[in-house]
């Protein structure tokens, strides 16, 4: 009995990657007809394809790519064509309505970097290179300096109960060395799909799911004894993780929690190499900035400090380590807010 009811549960999903398949295969043989039947098509395919530089070779592998990416929902056509470019924002109304909601939060962010400060000697024993597949480094593409000593000093100051990381990788790293070094009680409690990279000795508990499929009680079970760290997509679409985040969960955050998001540069814009990238993040924090910040206190905007030579300053015994960041991009890009009033809800 145990056996047909474990089999009949299969049918459903294996009944929609049949469908999901049939789909596929149906818009790649319509496909293959197109460019079979229409030469007009296919010259205009492959024209558009080697202008952008493309070997004609790879031209049907990119198709069946681009359908596949269809039929996962990874993939959609705008109305009309779109230009990523960087935005002056700093010197826009907007940025500069931000810049002086950091100055006037210049007094909190100087006392966040001083609790920093105050481990710049265990600090400096993390390694600029890797010496093991779970030790944090200060030379990686994934999590800057500013970004890992800040994370490490935010831990080791605030002794959460548990940090909860949407998004797990280097900065698990660093956030369990600081949990080791100061011998802490603090849980990690990572929810990721699929990490850059290996986390399996560094977690507490290892959520392996996307953010927006994690059940509302877990969200309402956060206090203020927790640390939130979001790392995730970048990307706002509908249903999507980011935009879970700012409807769902950041509106329901309990006073005294503080909480943080990865690459969010603002008052700038995303970096220009970045273009094709099409993160949307940090542009619905900047609306949220703007009409007031919400109920919550800004703790630490990294890139903004990082251009602040006081602040930035409150680090220099540890930047001063040639042997450490010689030839380093110093820069971060988290952005750490405290709730300060009742949760909405």
């Amino acid at each position: 009995m145990r056996a047909l009811k474990f089999a009949a549960s299969l049918i459903p999903p294996i009944a929609r990657l049949r469908d999901a398949r049939d789909q596929l295969l149906a818009e790649n043989a319509d496909l293959r007809t197109q460019l079979g039947t229409a030469p007009s098509v296919s010259e205009a395919l492959l024209a558009a394809w080697v202008s952008q530089g493309g070997n004609p070779a790879d031209l049907a592998t990119e198709l069946h790519a681009m359908l596949l990416a269809r039929a996962q929902h990874r993939l959609f056509i705008t109305d009309y064509p779109y230009h990523p470019e960087e935005r002056p924002l700093a010197q826009s109304a907007s940025g500069r309505a931000i810049i002086a909601a950091f100055e006037r939060a210049r007094p909190q962010i100087a006392e966040t970097l001083a609790g920093v400060a105050r481990h710049i000697e265990t600090l400096g024993r993390i390694p600029r290179d890797a010496t093991h597949p779970l030790a944090p480094l200060w030379n990686n593409p994934w999590f800057p300096p500013f970004d890992g000593a800040t994370l490490y000093g935010l831990i080791a100051e605030n002794r959460p109960r548990r940090f909860i990381e949407v998004g797990s990788g280097i900065s698990t790293r660093f956030a369990r060395q600081a949990i080791t070094d100061l011998g802490l009680d603090t849980r990690i409690i990572s929810i990721d799909p699929h990490p850059h990279n290996p986390i399996e000795g560094l977690c507490d508990e290892i959520i392996v799911a996307r953010m927006e499929d994690m059940p509302t009680e877990f969200w309402r079970g956060l206090d203020a004894s927790d640390m939130l760290f979001v790392d995730n997509s970048h990307r706002s679409f509908p249903a999507s993780d980011v935009t879970c985040f700012f409807a769902e969960v950041m509106p329901a955050l309990p006073p005294g929690t503080l909480f943080g998001l990865h690459d969010i540069f603002l008052p700038d814009d995303y970096p220009a190499a970045w273009k094709d990238r099409f993160y949307s993040e940090q542009y619905l924090m900047m609306t949220y900035l703007l009409g007031g910040g919400g109920p919550d206190d800004i703790v630490l905007p990294v890139n903004w400090a990082t251009g602040q030579p006081d602040l930035f300053g409150q680090l220099a015994s540890l930047w001063s380590r040639q042997d450490i960041f010689k030839g380093l991009n110093l820069n971060g890009g988290c952005l750490w807010l405290r709730r300060r009033i009742a949760a909405i809800g």
